[in-house]
């Protein structure tokens, strides 16, 4: 090392000191002012640690000629530990971007997410074999990452994430209207990021040994390849619960990184072309449907009214195991059968993720054929897609949406106008709703759907879609709003989640009764289908001891009762009764269609077709119509059937360069589609 070269690492890591030591001033000075600030601790504890760093540097020893061997040492051991303390300083400048308290993450997590960069940073001193190098290049990918978050979530509130990369175009136009301002997070995590590439200058240490050299990189790359082909390719993480929180992203990167929150959604990004996949082959099925199957259908002679309820939670578990309560909590909906179709519904989701059986229900395509873990509405939807929605407006139908939450959630005010409503009734367009606990109750959500309905023009038809909040998750506290009047009588144990959760069930009751007793005096012919999106997280305890065994050591169709929710359609009018043992959500809007006696969509006509093989395609499996069960790995007849259906899925949601567009709308042309009905599916 020259002379010259000596007295810039001194210069450096003397303003490296210097900056360090004003900042740990004005953090300080912050502490005691405006008390705990984001990252206020592990930051403090980040700048002490940059301006040790930079003492050793600008106060070490002198090596006279005869010491390079000790000043190679010297080198080396300063180079080594900056090696696994830069990424620990670059975790906490990005945290602070992202304007996260880094201190109170758990434990775990803030070592996961040291892992995860100590993983980059050795990936790329792999590569490049100079620890200098190694951090400049990952500290500056990671800082440009964290600016880019930190101002994605400064200009609409929730975080950068990978998809945001297929809507950049987009993204750089909206920017333009937005004022960039220099924050306090933006000031301190700069002023620390040059204070990690000015040491980074006196990491020089090369490894010149090609033996220890061959060996480092070829752990660290097969350690790396190891974790991403488990990553992606398995889901082994997923299955940890390890995976991106897609209800809520900003949660997400709050509660568990924002770097690994985005590599988390990487994931999700793409799907994967199904083998043998091509438009030619999608055609080929389509043709096989009989365009004249469709406008054979018995039409009604005056459309209905159309009214869908994806009720939030609701369940009877009984479909587990037969339980005593001191008084039955779906009294209404057990006896109501006149002019009724009931079942069992069977869906992807157990406890959370409404959305993806909204998405099942509404289009008509299956979440089994998608990541584990993915929702649609956050990642796949994001041009015009036919749905239920667009099938109806095809036919004069006035489409409304009312959810009684907030709009963004699940980015429902995005997806809905995608899909075809007109209108979209949030939280905000409820006046004095009914409270139980802190949701608008499904009475005051029926009440909307009645105001709509008067509201309607005469001869006007409207299909309403309600998405209820009123039975949401947490069970776990008692409110003075809210009267629990279910209680357990066997089992005994103590679940006062389960039993504030069936009191939720029979207010819903309560509320579906005033709802039907209203349509049934209504003169318009009116159709309501009722079904839940999943079933509760109530204690496990409760549901093992329905099973008489532990959740682990549940048999897949076991497994499946835990995914089952009821669904219901009513009419006002004559329709032929059934009880339906079993159906998944994919199905439903098809025999919803068939049921109100309208024209349907060659992909609703194959999907009714489908149904009669395989009465249930969810996440967790499928089952025939003659009640065997199936993983998605066991060996069965129905392989072909299955790719089929993935492949339209597949041109449905992803090939937008050749959709088969008339394959799913009634609007398309029809008269090249001769085939048998029968031929399809066999």
């Amino acid at each position: 090392m020259d002379l010259k070269t000596s007295k810039k690492r001194k210069i450096a890591s003397a303003i490296s000191v210097l900056a360090a030591m004003l900042l740990i001033i004005i953090n300080v000075k912050a502490f005691f002012e405006d008390g705990v600030l984001s990252g206020i601790g592990l930051l403090i504890f980040a700048l002490v640690l940059t301006a040790v760093m930079g003492a050793i540097i600008l106060f070490r020893p002198k090596f006279s000629k005869g010491d390079g061997l000790r000043k190679r040492d010297y080198n080396k051991i300063f180079s080594l530990i900056w090696l696994f303390a830069a990424p620990f300083l670059t975790l906490i400048l990005v945290e602070c971007l992202n304007e996260v308290a880094i201190w109170q993450l758990n434990p775990l997590i803030l070592l996961g997410n040291y892992a995860f960069y100590l993983m980059l940073f050795g990936f790329v001193f792999a590569l490049c074999n100079r620890i200098k190098w190694s951090v400049i290049i990952t500290s500056s990918i990671l800082y440009i990452f964290g600016v880019v978050n930190h101002f994605v979530l400064m200009f609409r509130g929730s975080p950068f994430i990978p998809m945001d990369f297929l809507a950049a175009k987009t993204a750089m136009n909206v920017a333009q209207s937005y004022h960039f301002t220099f924050t306090y997070n933006l000031i301190i995590s700069t002023l620390l990021f040059v204070i990690v590439i000015l040491l980074s200058c006196s990491a020089d240490y090369v490894n010149r040994d090609i033996r220890k050299q061959l060996l480092y990189r070829g752990s660290v790359l097969v350690s790396v390849a190891v974790v991403m082909f488990t990553f992606y390719r398995t889901d082994l993480f997923t299955n940890m619960g390890i995976k991106a929180d897609l209800w809520n992203q900003s949660r997400g990167y709050r509660n568990s990184g924002s770097a690994v929150n985005f590599w988390l959604n990487t994931k999700y990004l793409f799907v994967d072309e199904p083998k043998a996949y091509s438009a030619d082959k999608v055609n080929e099925i389509a043709e096989e449907v009989d365009s004249q199957d469709v406008s054979a259908k018995p039409q009604t002679t005056e459309k209905p009214n159309i009214i869908a309820i994806m009720n939030e939670t609701f369940s009877d578990l009984s479909v587990i195991n037969d339980f005593e309560t001191n008084e039955d909590y779906l009294p209404f909906w057990r006896s109501l059968t006149e002019n009724t179709i009931k079942g069992n519904l069977y869906v992807s989701i157990h406890g959370s993720g409404t959305s993806n059986s909204e998405f099942e229900f509404l289009t008509g395509n299956t979440m089994a054929f998608l990541p584990a873990g993915s929702n649609a509405y956050e990642l796949y939807i994001k041009d015009e897609t036919p749905s239920l929605v667009s099938t109806l407006n095809d036919q004069g139908y006035t489409s409304q949406a009312v959810h009684p939450y907030y709009p963004n959630g699940w980015k429902r005010d995005e997806v809905y106008p995608l899909f075809g409503f007109k209108n979209f009734f949030s939280i905000d367009d409820f006046l004095n709703p009914q409270i139980y606990r802190k949701y608008i109750s499904d009475r005051s959500s029926y009440e909307k759907i009645i105001d709509l309905y008067e509201e309607k023009e005469e001869g006007e038809k409207v299909f309403l879609f309600d998405v209820t909040m009123q039975n949401h998750g947490g069970y776990d506290t008692q409110y003075d709003n809210f009267e629990e009047t279910i209680q357990l009588v066997n089992p005994q144990g103590d679940y006062p989640k389960t039993q504030q959760y069936l009191s939720l069930i029979k207010e819903s009751d309560n509320a579906y009764k005033e709802l039907i007793e209203y349509f049934s005096n209504v003169d318009e012919p009116t159709i309501i289908v009722m079904f839940g999106d999943h079933q509760p997280k109530i204690e496990d305890e409760f549901y093992e001891e329905l099973y008489g065994k532990d959740l682990s050591d549940l048999t897949l169709e076991e497994q499946q009762r835990r995914y089952t929710v009821p669904f219901m359609i009513w009419a006002n009018y004559d329709i032929e009764e059934q009880e339906i043992e079993r159906i998944s959500a994919n199905y439903l809007s098809s025999l919803l269609l068939e049921t109100a006696g309208l024209e349907m969509t060659p992909y609703n006509e194959y999907l009714l077709k489908l149904y009669e093989t395989l009465p249930v395609i969810n996440a967790v499996g499928y089952v025939d119509k003659d009640g065997n069960y199936y993983d998605y790995d066991d060996a069965s007849p129905y392989t072909d059937l299955l790719d089929d259906y993935k492949m339209i899925q597949y041109n449905y949601l992803f090939d937008k360069t050749n959709k088969v567009s008339n394959f799913f709308s009634i609007n398309g042309e029809k008269s090249a589609l001769l085939a048998p009905r029968n031929s399809i599916l066999g």
